[in-house]
């Protein structure tokens, strides 16, 4: 099936499981058995229309004119009604025919109806209650309480860092060799900007990891050295430097080794009261909240849900993904195997 009609198909579909929802009478798939054709008529007494024998709902006008609102230059509202009606009755026509010819078992279209379906699940399901239910002050306040570091801190650095370990350890030979040696990475971060050396190879090359971060990489850290702990030498560089990617001039020496350090970002001071990120809260406790309750609900459901996976088939879809598919030159064929 081309994509072009399991796209129109997939669309009608939708467009049933909206009507379908609508219904307040049991609904038959495809024809009845006495319909010879598609009849249509118009009445009070049985809703807006009926299609072959199947019912277009006054609520199903209604919500469909939700999704389809009245334009803002319709002088005559009768006739846009008109209009949305015979929509849905061609949304019914097309759905109809589409049972009639057996498209929706057609492997795309399921699919498709299934991912719809779950959707529509979730979100009567979780998505509607949490939207209901709102965020209480008293959640916008935990928040506000749990992530207090984020809304006040002080001006804060972040360093690019080449750590040459030197403990105690060493003899005081071998420290002034490793001395000697962060003095000579020194100059190359310092000439960097002439030789096209990046500080980031230098990382590579030289840098041993530290304890509290991540190799080559303070992370933030304010005035005191919190929340890192590190070093008073080390957090006094990091707030010499005023420009983002200027390398401290001189070798920065501490009980654990020596560091070649540049000023990779930083932060102004922060005092932001709950008032001002009220709004900024909500949003965030509220996505918080639907992703746990839509993770429960779905944990509930495999709880009691026997599932089982094919390791073997798995595996050989894997492997068949995995073999790039051979080309050809065009006009000739590709050999099988």
């Amino acid at each position: 099936m081309s994509r072009l009609l399991s796209k129109a198909i997939a669309t009608t579909l939708i467009m049933a499981v909206f009507m379908t929802a609508c219904r307040k009478e049991p609904v038959e798939a495809g024809y009845a058995a006495d319909t010879g054709s598609v009849h249509i008529e118009h009445s009070e007494l049985l809703g807006i229309a009926r299609v072959a024998g199947r019912t277009v709902s006054r609520e199903m006008l209604e919500q469909h004119l939700t999704m389809r609102p009245m334009p803002d230059y319709a002088g005559d509202v009768e006739s846009v009604v008109r209009e949305r009606v015979e929509e849905l009755i061609l949304y019914e026509l097309l759905y109809q025919e589409a049972l009639r010819l057996g498209l929706d078992k057609e492997p795309d279209v399921q699919n498709k109806m299934r991912q719809i379906l779950a959707q529509l699940l979730l979100d009567q399901m979780v998505e509607t209650p949490i939207r209901q239910a709102g965020i209480s002050e008293d959640e916008i306040r935990q928040y506000y309480d749990e992530h207090i570091a984020e809304f006040h801190h002080p001006g804060q650095r972040r360093l690019a860092d080449i750590f040459l370990r030197a403990d105690e350890s060493l003899t005081a030979d071998e420290r002034r060799e490793k001395r000697a040696l962060a003095e000579d990475v020194l100059q190359k971060a310092l000439e960097g900007h002439r030789t096209g050396t990046r500080f980031s190879s230098l990382i590579r090359q030289f840098s041993d990891k530290p304890k509290g971060y991540a190799r080559g990489d303070t992370g933030f850290f304010d005035s005191s050295g919190a929340p890192l702990h590190l070093d008073p030498k080390l957090v006094q560089a990091a707030f010499s430097l005023e420009g983002l990617g200027l390398v401290h001039e001189q070798v920065v020496e501490t009980a654990d080794g020596f560091h070649i350090v540049m000023l990779m970002d930083k932060r102004a001071a922060v005092e932001q009261s709950l008032d001002n990120v009220r709004g900024q809260i909500a949003r965030r406790a509220y996505e918080e909240k639907r992703a746990i309750a839509r993770q429960q609900y779905i944990d509930s459901l495999k709880a009691k849900t026997k599932i089982s996976v094919n390791q073997e088939v798995l595996r050989s879809v894997a492997e068949k993904l995995s073999r790039p598919e051979p080309k050809a030159a065009p006009g000739v064929p590709v050999p099988q195997p």
